[in-house]
């Protein structure tokens, strides 16, 4: 099914996604979705991606892949979010070490 197509039967508290938004040629499109018929008043949107600005080593992966893939900032995920309606945006990253910048993980909540 294609998820800008597909809605729940009953909106939730919570969504998670982990690394999939960037497949979106718009993901735009996709949280504005999500957001507008998935979530609850008061429920919290978060995401987790290693394919982005800042993390080099995965500049490579669309091409090795032969897979489209968004690469944004973590400055350009967090507006994605606010222009979707949502509140309370941050962004992160965890797991970072020397040889890894780590996950960026982004958040908001819909008021």
């Amino acid at each position: 099914s294609d998820l800008l197509d597909w809605k729940p039967k009953h909106k939730v508290d919570v969504v998670h996604s982990m690394e999939v938004l960037y497949y979106f040629k718009n993901p735009y499109d996709i949280i504005k979705h999500i957001v507008n018929n998935w979530l609850k008043p008061k429920g919290v949107f978060i995401m987790g991606i290693d394919h982005y600005v800042g993390n080099p080593k995965s500049y490579s992966w669309p091409e090795d892949l032969n897979v489209h893939m968004t690469l944004m900032s973590d400055v350009d995920w967090k507006n994605i979010f606010i222009k979707s309606g949502l509140n309370n945006c941050q962004s992160w990253k965890v797991n970072q070490d020397d040889d890894k910048p780590g996950t960026l993980v982004v958040s908001g909540k819909l008021i």
